[in-house]
Order: C-alpha cells, then sequence, then structure tokens
C-alpha cells in the first residue's frame, strides 16, 4: 500500500473529517431536538466533555440546527464526488434533510439511550460514554443517559434499534462518515435522510 497514492495525488480534493453525530429516528418532534440541541450544547461546555477531548486529542466541532444538515449535504456531495470518480457508486444518491427546529418544551420521561454500533471501548462507544459522562454533569437533565452497545454489520445493526423507536427522543445514536459512505457505495439502503440529524460533536 506504500505505493499506492493519496486521494490528493490523484488529484481528487476530497478532505473529510472524522466527525461523530448524533441522530434519532425520523419523525422526531421539533420540540425534542430543540430539547436535545439544548443539552448536546450544555455537555459539550462542560469541563467533563473538553477534559475528553483533550486526553483523546479530539477536536471540537459541535454543530446543531441547520448547521448539521448544511455540513451532511456538503460532506455527501464531497463523498459522492469522490466515489463516482473511482466507480464506486451507483447513481441517484440524495442528500439527506432535516426537520424545522421547535421550541424546547420537550422533556425526558425515563433515561435516554446513547446507541454505540460498536462494542465497548470501539470508536463510536468511546464517544457515546464521553457523552453521556458530559451528560451527566449537565444541571437541566433529569434522567441518566446510559449507552447501548449494539455492534455489527459495519455498525448498521444499530439503525435497526434506532428504527423500532420511531419519533421517540428518548433513543439517540452516535454515527460517523460511515453513515454516508455505506449507503453511497450500496451497503445500505439508508442514509442521513431516513434519520433525524441533531447534532455534529
Amino acid at each position: 500500500f506504500a505505493q499506492a497514492p493519496t486521494r490528493l495525488e490523484r488529484g481528487i480534493a476530497c478532505d473529510i473529517g472524522m466527525w461523530r453525530g448524533i441522530f434519532a429516528a425520523g419523525n422526531l418532534e421539533p420540540a425534542a431536538i430543540a430539547f436535545w440541541n439544548e443539552a448536546l450544547a450544555e455537555a459539550t461546555s462542560s469541563a467533563e466533555w473538553k477534559a475528553e477531548l483533550a486526553s483523546k486529542y479530539w477536536t471540537d466541532s459541535f454543530e446543531t440546527g441547520p448547521n448539521v444538515l448544511a455540513s451532511l449535504q456538503r460532506e455527501q456531495r464531497l463523498i459522492a464526488d469522490a466515489l463516482g470518480e473511482l466507480d464506486l457508486i451507483p447513481g441517484g444518491k440524495r442528500a439527506p434533510t432535516m426537520p424545522d427546529d421547535g421550541s424546547a418544551n420537550w422533556k425526558p420521561q425515563h433515561d435516554l439511550e446513547i446507541v454505540a454500533g460498536t462494542s465497548l471501548g470501539g470508536g463510536l462507544d468511546r464517544v457515546a460514554r464521553a457523552l453521556a459522562n458530559a451528560l451527566a454533569e449537565t444541571a437541566s437533565l433529569q434522567v441518566a443517559a446510559k449507552v447501548v452497545n449494539i455492534p455489527g454489520d459495519g455498525a448498521r445493526r444499530a439503525w435497526g434499534y434506532i428504527d423500532r423507536h420511531p419519533g421517540d427522543a428518548h433513543v439517540v445514536a452516535i454515527s460517523s462518515p460511515n453513515l454516508t459512505t455505506d449507503y453511497l457505495t450500496g451497503l445500505a439502503d439508508f442514509d442521513h435522510g431516513r434519520y433525524t440529524p441533531i447534532a455534529i460533536l
């Protein structure tokens, strides 16, 4: 592999970060999205989260609302262009969409679940646990946030679990750019557009 040219060396200008995002099943009510936006803003401002970022050399990329959708659409276009040039993508792939934000009047009725599509210690799990710890430090969150690991099939098994909770803001998943590339390359028949994008961390 040492002799293989990089994308940039081949003239493909495509620079994608390894972000982690928060998504819920589709049809999430705007007030629930607003709740998560506020809870995540508080959690990612906490000393616990900042210490986690520093200890793991992670970059803070926190975004919510329309910025999340714009980032996802931009990235999907970049990845689709790069994969298209390599003849690795079927045509007709669409960009994700996002519902409007609402006022923050939704509150959780029981514990929250942060679903990680990897085993304990995997990349998605580490972010999920760091976020759960940061959420535990927030004064406004009145319930626990627990991590649910559902590994397998390149993290795609976890999305089946999310699909079983339509409109339920108590269950969110940690995602990565793999959600985009799996869809674009035909490994999955779903992308961000099937879910409610809440934030990029």
